[in-house]
């Protein structure tokens, strides 16, 4: 009660009403499988773009649909996806510890600027990590903006060998210079605490493919801020300074982009075919691998324009003792095997993709703490999860995979508040030997497989249809709302025609006669309707539930639509009193909540009367439930059901004379 103990005026909010019921969301996915890259940890995405930012691209289909499916999700309809990335037993995460300088310049010992890839894998040894004076470092400001940049370049294949420098303009033309897969850039970097542009908060914000933290490799503790030490592009490159007549000036050979591997160069210089010119030889080992011959020896400048304008592997260039030098360069000495050095790899190093993917890596363990779980066992705890895909569960590669699904739909019977979208194993060509996986009203199974384009091999795969399917109830709920049946919708982002009389939209081609012996199993069919100019579409709705109360899926997912509702909305009920007031509230907020489910065509009835109750009050509870502590709140919906037969019942009239 309010006290009111001095005079005064006294402004109050009082409740006006009922607290309103929100209805959950119904169209959220949550999937699981291997991916190329990325976190282990679930994270939330809303297009396939997204998704490809944070996981990569498909991946070979023997080692996992979830690509296929997620795309198949999103074009299908879908908004939101957690994606929980899943590997093998002892996976490694590849790292690089970058060295860090004081204002001096000086390395300062054991301490480093560790950079380490967002997931474990062997996908984080094809990362590059460059660090270069920042664009607008200037250290001659007071105070002075000793900034840097850190440039991350990521090749999906693994890093070329030999490297060209793909962010040097000089290289576009070059035929050996490689695109990266993914590339960031993080310019004007700093290593003080607090600014906006400090380098830990800059990278570990902004980038999909590392992150960073300062590390004492002595004492394993955290270590001090401090700027890295250059690494990366020409300061990582081989290199050979060749003599000549000068002894200011040599001719600089130098590997095209850094990396050990222009170490097993060598450059011969030699007397050349015509008189008065030399030739210039590079070898890759023992071998010869090119020969620039013919160069005047009056104008040995000749040799950069023609090796720099047609060499994959080196440059050259003029370098001098004591710049600048006046002199015209003389041509170099004759050498032999003059070797190349102090090539370095400025990349990720010791990832490791780990043991087999079983599925014990799928389920993940809900015994570690909660910011560490992975597979299924991370995503049980996201509430907002409606909708449950493990594409890899009919993955024939993964021993044991049924072991998958029973985890699935596991996870949907114990939390009651989602449900899994199943698919029936490839190669199941005869109708009379497919069986429901499980008996559950939790989980629906769809089949045949669909045919898909493969960007990366430019060719179609069969994929198992769940995540497209997934994608269409998340259409249709937003179009029509959960109570109706995801069915008879056309499925997008399959092959739409046939390539061949063997290679066609649909693993198997079905008709009404395996469909009179499917839909009773509960098994949903896709069916090829493009005769009738109507696509293929999805043509079942049926749960995998022998229960005749449980037969639709769209009946099931509107209880769970109902109860997590009223659920979530009315915890405010929690510790009131359990009185003829708050009984009243209840039955108030929860009519008023049905109403609305009701009006939008979820519920059956002419009147709102006839399409639920709700009873709260003493003909629910007795005084022993009230002592103890319980309140209790009846709750009945008649559920909307699904036309599965449309029946039209036609004879012939006869015609009836005037008198």
């Amino acid at each position: 009660m309010p006290e009111y103990l001095s005079p005064g005026v006294y402004v109050e909010e009082i409740q006006s009403g009922p607290r309103p019921i929100q209805g959950v969301g119904t169209s959220t996915a949550g999937f699981v499988g291997q991916t190329e890259r990325g976190p282990m940890t679930p994270r939330l995405v809303t297009s396939w773009g997204d998704y490809s930012r944070w996981f990569g691209d498909v991946i070979d289909p023997p080692v996992s649909f979830l690509p296929f499916s997620l795309r198949g999700f999103f074009e299908n309809g879908g908004l939101r996806a957690f994606v929980a990335r899943v590997t093998g037993a002892g996976p490694v995460t590849s790292a690089s510890n970058l060295a860090t300088q004081d204002a001096a310049g000086n390395p300062i010992a054991n301490n480093v600027l560790r950079i380490r890839a967002i997931g474990p894998g062997a996908w984080g040894n094809n990362i590059m990590i460059w660090v270069r004076n920042a664009t607008q470092a200037d250290i001659n400001t007071l105070p002075p903006r000793d900034w840097f940049r850190i440039t991350v370049l990521y090749y999906r294949d693994g890093i070329p060998v030999p490297f060209i420098d793909p962010t040097n303009p000089a290289n576009l033309a070059h035929p050996q210079r490689r695109e990266p897969t993914v590339l960031e850039d993080f310019d004007n970097l700093t290593a003080v605490a607090g600014r906006s542009n400090y380098v830990l908060n800059v990278i570990n914000n902004n980038s999909y493919l590392i992150e960073a933290d300062f590390f004492d490799t002595n004492t394993n503790l955290p270590g001090i801020a401090a700027r890295p030490s250059n690494v990366g592009g020409a300061s990582s490159s081989a290199t050979v300074d060749l003599a000549t007549a000068d002894a200011n000036t040599s001719l600089r050979v130098q590997a095209v982009g850094p990396g050990t591997w222009a170490n097993t160069l060598t450059v011969d210089v030699a007397i050349g075919t015509n008189a008065n010119t030399f030739q210039i030889t590079v070898n890759d080992g023992a071998n010869a691998v090119e020969n620039y011959d013919n160069i005047p020896d009056a104008d040995p400048g000749q040799a950069i324009s023609l090796v720099n304008g047609t060499s994959a592997r080196i440059r050259l260039s003029w370098a001098q003792v004591n710049p600048p030098n006046a002199t015209v360069p003389s041509r170099p000495n004759d050498v032999a095997a003059a070797a190349l050095a102090g090539g370095a790899n400025t990349g990720m190093l010791n990832g490791t993709n780990g043991a087999a993917i079983s599925p014990n890596d799928y389920a993940g363990s809900a015994a570690v703490p909660p910011n560490q779980r992975t597979g299924l066992a991370a995503i049980e705890i996201i509430d907002e999860v409606a909708l449950l895909i493990a594409p890899d569960e009919v993955n024939g590669s993964i021993v044991n995979n049924f072991q998958i699904t029973s985890e699935l739909v596991n996870q949907c019977e114990r939390l009651r508040d989602r449900f899994a979208v199943l698919s029936i194993p490839a190669n199941q060509g005869n109708v009379q030997n497919i069986l429901k996986p499980r008996d559950t009203s939790y989980a629906a199974a769809y089949y045949p497989w669909v045919r898909v384009f493969d960007s990366r091999t430019q060719d179609t795969r069969l994929v198992p249809p769940a995540g497209h399917v997934a994608g269409i109830f998340a259409r249709s709920d937003q179009q029509r709302g959960v109570h109706k049946a995801p069915a008879n919708e056309v499925i997008r982002d399959i092959v739409n025609r046939d390539l061949s009389p063997t290679i066609r939209p649909l693993e198997f081609h079905l008709g009404r006669g395996e469909h009179d012996i499917l839909n009773p199993r509960g098994i949903n069919v896709i069916r090829d309707f493009r005769s009738d100019g109507r696509g293929i579409r999805v043509y079942g709705a049926r749960t995998l539930s022998s229960d005749p109360l449980w037969t639709y899926v769209n009946v099931r997912r509107l209880f769970l639509y109902v109860e997590e509702s009223i659920d979530e909305g009315t915890q405010w009920v929690v510790f009131e009193p359990n009185d003829y007031a708050t009984w009243a509230r209840v039955r108030q907020v929860v009519s008023n909540f049905l109403t609305l489910v009701w009006r939008s065509g979820a519920l059956f009835g002419a009147r709102a009367e006839d399409a639920f109750f709700v009873r709260c009050g003493p003909d629910t509870m007795t005084p022993a439930d009230i002592d103890t502590g319980r309140l209790i709140c009846e709750v009945g919906i008649a559920p909307v059901k699904p036309a599965e037969f449309v029946i039209f019942r036609i004879q012939q009239k006869t015609v009836e004379l005037a008198a």
